[in-house]
Protein backbone atom coordinates (compact mmCIF):
# COMPACT_ATOMS: atom_id res chain seq x y z
CA UNK A 1 0.00 0.00 0.00
CA UNK A 2 2.84 2.41 1.32
CA UNK A 3 4.34 1.68 -2.45
CA UNK A 4 0.75 3.17 -4.14
CA UNK A 5 0.68 6.05 -1.74
CA UNK A 6 4.37 7.24 -3.00
CA UNK A 7 3.90 6.99 -6.63
CA UNK A 8 0.38 9.03 -6.05
CA UNK A 9 0.62 12.52 -8.03
CA UNK A 10 1.35 14.36 -4.99
CA UNK A 11 4.71 15.68 -4.61
CA UNK A 12 4.31 16.83 -0.76
CA UNK A 13 0.95 15.28 0.25
CA UNK A 14 -0.83 16.12 3.77
CA UNK A 15 -1.32 12.97 5.29
CA UNK A 16 -4.23 12.84 8.14
CA UNK A 17 -3.94 9.57 10.44
CA UNK A 18 -7.00 9.32 12.43
CA UNK A 19 -6.93 7.37 15.66
CA UNK A 20 -2.52 6.83 15.51
CA UNK A 21 -2.45 4.86 18.89
CA UNK A 22 0.99 4.04 19.23
CA UNK A 23 1.80 6.19 16.27
CA UNK A 24 2.95 3.18 13.99
CA UNK A 25 1.39 4.34 11.24
CA UNK A 26 1.87 8.16 10.86
CA UNK A 27 5.68 7.39 11.81
CA UNK A 28 5.77 4.58 8.93
CA UNK A 29 4.93 7.34 6.89
CA UNK A 30 7.21 10.10 7.81
CA UNK A 31 10.25 7.52 8.03
CA UNK A 32 9.89 6.38 4.45
CA UNK A 33 8.17 9.35 2.88
CA UNK A 34 10.21 12.36 3.73
CA UNK A 35 7.91 14.75 1.64
CA UNK A 36 4.76 13.98 2.98
CA UNK A 37 3.29 16.35 5.76
CA UNK A 38 1.99 13.65 8.46
CA UNK A 39 -1.06 14.88 11.04
CA UNK A 40 -1.81 12.13 13.12
CA UNK A 41 -4.88 12.35 15.35
CA UNK A 42 -5.90 10.65 19.00
CA UNK A 43 -8.69 11.06 21.46
CA UNK A 44 -7.30 9.62 23.91
CA UNK A 45 -4.36 11.56 25.96
CA UNK A 46 -2.18 8.48 26.93
CA UNK A 47 -1.87 7.40 23.25
CA UNK A 48 -1.15 10.86 21.85
CA UNK A 49 1.54 11.13 24.31
CA UNK A 50 2.86 7.28 23.45
CA UNK A 51 2.52 8.33 20.40
CA UNK A 52 4.75 11.74 20.83
CA UNK A 53 7.39 9.19 22.56
CA UNK A 54 7.63 6.93 19.84
CA UNK A 55 8.39 9.85 17.85
CA UNK A 56 10.94 11.36 20.09
CA UNK A 57 12.88 7.93 20.11
CA UNK A 58 12.67 7.55 16.63
CA UNK A 59 14.00 11.46 15.79
CA UNK A 60 10.64 11.62 13.89
CA UNK A 61 9.04 14.46 16.87
CA UNK A 62 9.56 17.65 13.60
CA UNK A 63 8.09 15.39 11.01
CA UNK A 64 4.58 14.45 13.00
CA UNK A 65 1.82 17.45 14.17
CA UNK A 66 -0.19 15.37 16.50
CA UNK A 67 -3.69 16.57 17.18
CA UNK A 68 -6.17 15.70 20.38
CA UNK A 69 -10.05 14.88 19.10
CA UNK A 70 -12.05 12.30 18.06
CA UNK A 71 -11.81 11.40 14.48
CA UNK A 72 -11.74 14.71 12.23
CA UNK A 73 -13.09 16.79 15.06
CA UNK A 74 -9.26 16.91 15.85
CA UNK A 75 -8.45 18.90 12.42
CA UNK A 76 -9.73 21.72 11.31
CA UNK A 77 -13.24 22.40 9.55
CA UNK A 78 -11.84 23.44 6.29
CA UNK A 79 -8.82 21.29 6.58
CA UNK A 80 -7.75 18.96 3.37
CA UNK A 81 -5.56 15.87 2.94
CA UNK A 82 -4.46 14.31 0.01
CA UNK A 83 -4.47 10.81 1.84
CA UNK A 84 -6.48 10.19 5.07
CA UNK A 85 -5.45 6.86 6.95
CA UNK A 86 -6.73 4.57 9.89
CA UNK A 87 -6.79 1.63 12.00
CA UNK A 88 -9.80 2.22 13.61
CA UNK A 89 -11.61 0.18 15.99
CA UNK A 90 -13.85 -2.43 14.60
CA UNK A 91 -14.18 -5.31 17.13
CA UNK A 92 -17.82 -5.22 17.72
CA UNK A 93 -19.00 -5.20 21.78
CA UNK A 94 -20.09 -8.70 21.61
CA UNK A 95 -16.76 -9.96 20.27
CA UNK A 96 -14.92 -8.89 22.98
CA UNK A 97 -14.87 -12.45 25.23
CA UNK A 98 -13.53 -14.48 21.63
CA UNK A 99 -10.30 -12.18 20.88
CA UNK A 100 -7.40 -13.60 22.20
CA UNK A 101 -6.33 -13.14 26.05
CA UNK A 102 -3.12 -10.91 24.71
CA UNK A 103 -5.42 -9.08 22.62
CA UNK A 104 -7.97 -8.28 25.72
CA UNK A 105 -4.79 -8.29 27.85
CA UNK A 106 -2.52 -5.41 26.10
CA UNK A 107 -5.04 -3.15 24.03
CA UNK A 108 -7.67 -1.10 25.89
CA UNK A 109 -11.29 -1.48 24.96
CA UNK A 110 -11.91 1.92 23.32
CA UNK A 111 -8.80 1.28 20.83
CA UNK A 112 -11.23 -2.00 19.72
CA UNK A 113 -14.71 -1.85 20.16
CA UNK A 114 -16.60 -0.04 17.94
CA UNK A 115 -20.50 -0.38 19.11
CA UNK A 116 -22.67 -3.45 18.92
CA UNK A 117 -21.74 -3.73 14.99
CA UNK A 118 -18.21 -2.91 15.30
CA UNK A 119 -18.82 -0.23 12.97
CA UNK A 120 -19.21 2.78 14.56
CA UNK A 121 -16.36 4.33 14.04
CA UNK A 122 -15.74 2.91 10.23
CA UNK A 123 -19.09 4.85 9.50
CA UNK A 124 -17.86 8.15 11.54
CA UNK A 125 -14.59 8.38 8.98
CA UNK A 126 -16.35 7.15 6.00
CA UNK A 127 -19.34 10.32 6.67
CA UNK A 128 -16.61 12.77 7.50
CA UNK A 129 -13.64 11.64 5.10
CA UNK A 130 -15.19 13.17 1.83
CA UNK A 131 -15.30 16.91 3.63
CA UNK A 132 -11.51 16.08 4.52
CA UNK A 133 -9.71 15.03 0.92
CA UNK A 134 -8.82 17.08 -1.88
CA UNK A 135 -10.25 16.31 -5.05
CA UNK A 136 -9.17 12.81 -5.78
CA UNK A 137 -7.67 11.86 -2.43
CA UNK A 138 -7.16 8.66 -0.83
CA UNK A 139 -8.66 7.13 2.10
CA UNK A 140 -7.27 4.10 3.48
CA UNK A 141 -8.69 1.77 6.25
CA UNK A 142 -7.95 -1.20 8.15
CA UNK A 143 -11.15 -3.29 8.49
CA UNK A 144 -12.31 -6.66 10.17
CA UNK A 145 -12.49 -9.18 7.18
CA UNK A 146 -15.86 -10.18 8.20
CA UNK A 147 -17.28 -7.07 7.11
CA UNK A 148 -15.25 -5.93 4.42
CA UNK A 149 -17.81 -6.89 1.70
CA UNK A 150 -20.27 -4.60 3.76
CA UNK A 151 -18.04 -1.98 4.52
CA UNK A 152 -17.06 -1.50 0.59
CA UNK A 153 -21.32 -1.60 -0.03
CA UNK A 154 -21.11 1.87 1.42
CA UNK A 155 -19.11 3.25 -1.46
CA UNK A 156 -21.01 1.45 -4.08
CA UNK A 157 -23.29 4.48 -5.92
CA UNK A 158 -22.01 7.34 -3.83
CA UNK A 159 -21.06 10.47 -5.63
CA UNK A 160 -18.69 10.46 -2.78
CA UNK A 161 -16.50 8.16 -4.21
CA UNK A 162 -15.14 7.35 -7.29
CA UNK A 163 -13.60 3.98 -6.51
CA UNK A 164 -13.27 1.60 -4.06
CA UNK A 165 -10.66 -1.60 -3.45
CA UNK A 166 -10.42 -3.94 -0.78
CA UNK A 167 -7.06 -5.68 -0.89
CA UNK A 168 -5.73 -8.31 0.93
CA UNK A 169 -3.38 -8.60 3.76
CA UNK A 170 -0.12 -10.61 4.28
CA UNK A 171 -1.98 -13.91 5.16
CA UNK A 172 -4.18 -13.39 2.30
CA UNK A 173 -7.52 -11.84 4.54
CA UNK A 174 -9.85 -8.64 2.65
CA UNK A 175 -8.45 -6.37 5.26
CA UNK A 176 -7.53 -2.75 3.90
CA UNK A 177 -9.87 -0.76 1.93
CA UNK A 178 -8.77 1.64 -0.45
CA UNK A 179 -11.13 4.03 -1.56
CA UNK A 180 -10.53 7.52 -3.83
CA UNK A 181 -12.66 10.94 -4.01
CA UNK A 182 -14.08 12.10 -7.48
CA UNK A 183 -11.14 14.14 -9.30
CA UNK A 184 -12.81 16.84 -10.22
CA UNK A 185 -11.82 19.17 -12.92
Amino acid sequence: VLGGLRAAHWPAPRVLDLGTGSGAIALTLAAEWPAAALTATDASAAALERARANAAALGLAGRVRFAAGRWFEAVGVGERFEVVVSNPPYVAESEWDSLPEDVRGFEPRGALLAGPDGLDDLRAIVDGAPRHLVAGGLLALELAETRASEVAGWFTGSPAWESVEVLPDLAGRPRCLLARAPARA
